[in-house]
């Protein structure tokens, strides 16, 4: 079970031109001042992505990402789409099934 990371609050917007494909893997978001260490888990739309690695150059972030997570289907995306850090459904229940594996344990 893989452990994703958040951070309150944080959201940013696509910066691509022209958007971005259902095929496209990186997402630029421009300057940011903070966000989350990777991995962790994106909305776009209704489509979640896990977020793998960040690229900064010259000031400008790339997120790399992991696409159509979750039982969602990969989309294009327009230029300005809100991308969002949300608690998604895999995260809660990962979290309860660790809850629950402690309790069995005694701990």
């Amino acid at each position: 079970m893989q452990r994703f990371n958040a951070a309150n609050n944080w959201q940013e917007e696509i910066k691509n031109t022209g958007g971005i494909s259902d095929t496209d893997d990186q997402i630029n978001v421009g300057e940011i001042d903070s966000n989350p260490i990777p991995p962790f888990k994106i909305t776009v739309g209704d489509e979640i992505m896990n977020v793998t690695s960040i690229n900064v150059f010259e000031g400008d972030s790339t997120l790399f990402v992991e696409r159509g997570q979750e039982g969602t289907t990969a989309t294009a995306h327009d230029e300005g789409s809100d991308i969002v850090n949300r608690f998604t459904a895999e995260v809660q229940n990962n979290l309860w099934d660790k809850v629950e594996g402690q309790k069995r344990q005694g701990r």
